[in-house]
């Protein structure tokens, strides 16, 4: 009896541990196959295409960017810093800091006058290659090695505040005799929108003072009262005083 015993309790442990085993196995599994579906969740946000990848050599450069959160106008410089012409871009906004990609589409935004004709063909995002004289989509890279585009975006109906900015360029290239779209991923530019990321409303930091300047609660500079009179300072407390 006591044999026997030992031997159930051996076959409950042995039970009890590959138990264990296969709990921590389905873990593993259900963790990885999570993973899979975030990955594949997170790579909708990014133009994705089967065309393979830009050229070597191939790059653009924000040179300027600024952000006007008064008349919310967002406004950037963009360079071909690189030795292939481009065709275009897709363009993001990101409007929160913890997110790892940039997920709002601003490219409806542009205060181009042909940009709405890019989404009635379903190429959202796509900025250049449109002929100004015969509005149509050129499907050619027309901007050039060295040159220079001014865009403008109104950020009126896009949630705020913005921080980053995201642009994945594109070009036009040819597969199996048909003129398709390569997103150039590998030299996504990824800029902080500077300046201000909420409206800020001034306030007056003068309150009884007469003299002297205050920062106000926008960091601007702020002169308070008409100045002192001949022969009087203002003092700490911004006060005309005699200076005798």
């Amino acid at each position: 009896m006591s044999t026997l015993g030992k031997g159930n309790r051996k076959k409950k442990i042995s039970k009890k541990a590959m138990s264990v085993i296969i709990g921590y196995v389905l873990l593993i599994v259900i963790a990885a196959v999570m993973g899979v579906i975030v990955y594949k969740w997170q790579k909708t946000y990014t133009p994705q295409d089967p065309h393979g990848m830009c050229p070597d050599e191939s790059s653009l450069m924000i040179t300027s960017l600024n952000y006007d959160c008064d008349n919310d106008v967002l406004t950037f410089e963009l360079k071909n810093t690189g030795q292939f012409s481009i065709g275009g871009y897709f363009v993001y906004v990101k409007d929160n800091p913890e997110k790892q990609i940039a997920t709002v589409d601003i490219s409806r935004n542009n205060t181009d006058e042909f940009s709405p004709m890019l989404h009635q063909l379903g190429i959202n995002g796509i900025k250049l290659g449109i002929d100004p004289e015969n509005p149509r989509l050129t499907q050619e890279n027309d901007f050039l090695p060295g040159e220079v585009e001014t865009e403008r975006y109104t950020m009126v109906g896009v949630p705020e505040p913005i921080y980053t900015l995201e642009i994945v360029p594109i070009v036009w290239k040819k597969d199996k005799g048909k003129i398709v779209i390569a997103s150039c991923k590998e030299i996504r530019i990824v800029e902080k929108i500077p300046g201000c990321t909420q409206r800020c409303i001034p306030e007056d930091p003068c309150g009884d003072r007469e003299c002297g300047k205050m920062l106000n609660n926008c960091y601007q500079e702020v002169t308070c009262g008409d100045g002192c009179g001949a022969g009087e300072f203002c003092d700490s407390t911004g006060h005309c005083v005699n200076s005798l």
